[in-house]
């Protein structure tokens, strides 16, 4: 899995999809999820959680997270699309299985 394979704490990564509810990030971590997850739902952003990105972040380092957001979007609507066979960890996950199913009944 990416996320372990550059340092990210099995912990962190089991925490990924309740992000909101977890005590295991740091607030900058949580900032960037907030961010991510905004972006990837609302395409736009507003002023205020910008203004909070630049806090912590360059112009630069926040234009490198926002391709990030957008290339990883890219490639998982990619492998919706095609339907690439995932890899028996990812297809186990139940909210997986239950998209996976949606996707087969049709």
């Amino acid at each position: 899995m990416l996320g372990r394979g550059i340092g990210l704490s099995k912990d962190k990564v089991d925490h990924l999809r309740h992000w909101r509810e977890s005590t295991v990030y740091t607030d900058i971590e949580w900032l960037v999820l907030e961010y991510t997850e905004r972006l990837a739902t609302e395409v736009r952003i507003e002023d205020e959680l910008y203004d909070r990105l630049r806090e912590h972040f360059t112009p630069r380092q926040i234009l490198v997270l926002c391709t990030t957001v957008g290339v990883a979007g890219m490639i998982n609507r990619i492998h919706g699309t095609f339907k690439t066979e995932l890899e028996e960890f990812t297809s186990s996950r139940p909210r997986v299985q239950e998209s996976l199913d949606k996707l087969l009944e049709k």
